[in-house]
């Protein structure tokens, strides 16, 4: 009797079993639904290597449910939820620190962009400077010299094109992140994205910086040529003519084109014209200064318009008649006095 009692209960224990692996425990049913739940968010993303343990077990269960080995298939389902749980918690913190990551890197491209933008806008300004100058100069050098002369020398400065061969690609990659950060799942394809656009924004700046140093550096070549040329063009010594006096030398277009610049002359020439620039001979060799500033320009005009002429100085006794030293033509006969710009009165020189 025991014995038959025995054998029903095993017989009883096999059906079971047999009917537990007909169809998959409830446990495995609940993991299935967990990664699915999980796969809807952003954890495979954020949790990718726990997600992936996850969906293994699960795999694992359901192999155990085909084995027909429905209490190990349970088992296997209760970890595969208890790794999605996991995973979600993951997910959770890694999505707030990748989004911070992100936020930052595109505050950080916003800060290129805006230096690129400036280093760009500044390269166009000094081209645009530089133009104008070039041009101011090339007019200047026209006064002096001939114009096939001039035109030996180019002065215009072709900007480079920076923008479209790297700052466009900047504000491309930058445009790419703000769109990445509209989903949350791209918070790392936003921080890449904007990383790049930072990498990009900087390159654009560093050309538009060097641009801007060739541009200035052409522009001081270029004023030396002018300046070279101008200096050749003119001379560096004027030998005075019957009639002279330093207004009108200093009129001359050849000379400085302004009759207020005389004291330039007479700087330059102290130990012939001394304390008398009224008081210049025929045939003197008179040294012309080409190297004074604008500073010196402006005092030279001042002293012009405020000198006070003094009388004429005596001529020169007659030599006798046995010493050879008379000039060989007089001093020259005092002009009229040459007009001067309103209200400061025209200087009396002979």
């Amino acid at each position: 009797m025991k014995t038959a009692v025995k054998l029903a209960t095993v017989g009883v224990m096999v059906v079971l079993t047999a009917a537990c692996c007909r169809k998959a425990p409830k446990e495995v049913g609940d993991a299935t639904a967990a990664l699915n739940e999980a796969q809807k968010t952003c954890t495979p993303t954020y949790a990718a290597t726990t997600f992936q343990d996850a969906q293994s077990m699960l795999n694992k269960a359901n192999d155990l449910v085909a084995n027909k080995k429905c209490r190990d298939a349970k088992k296997e389902a209760l970890a595969a939820t208890e790794k999605v749980k996991e995973a979600t918690t993951e997910a959770t913190a890694e999505q707030a620190r990748a989004q911070k990551d992100a936020e930052a890197a595109i505050a950080a491209a916003k800060d290129a962009m805006s230096g690129a933008e400036q280093a760009i806008g500044a390269q166009n300004q000094q081209a645009s400077a530089t133009n104008q100058h070039l041009q101011e100069l090339k007019t200047k050098a026209s006064q002096a010299c001939a114009q096939n002369e001039v035109n030996e020398i180019t002065y215009s400065v072709e900007t480079a094109q920076v923008s479209p061969a790297t700052y466009d690609q900047a504000k491309a990659a930058f445009s790419e992140a703000e769109r990445y950060m509209g989903n949350p799942c791209d918070y790392y394809k936003a921080r890449d994205a904007a990383k790049n656009a930072m990498d990009l924004a900087n390159k654009a700046k560093s050309e538009a910086d060097s641009e801007t140093a060739s541009i200035k550096a052409e522009d001081e070549r270029k004023t030396t040529m002018v300046q070279d040329l101008i200096v050749k063009c003119k001379p560096l010594h004027y030998m005075v003519q019957k009639g002279d006096c330093l207004w009108k030398i200093s009129a001359k277009n050849d000379i400085y084109a302004n009759p207020f610049l005389w004291p330039l002359i007479w700087d330059a020439n102290r130990d012939k014209i001394k304390n008398h620039p009224d008081l210049i001979y025929p045939k003197w060799d008179l040294k012309i200064n080409r190297e004074y500033t604008d500073a010196d320009a402006k005092k030279a005009e001042k002293t012009a318009r405020n000198h006070h002429w003094e009388p004429p100085a005596p001529p020169a006794p007659k030599a006798p008649e046995t010493m050879k030293t008379q000039p060989e033509e007089a001093p020259a006969p005092a002009p009229a006095p040459a007009p001067a710009p309103a209200p400061a009165p025209a200087p009396e020189t002979k």
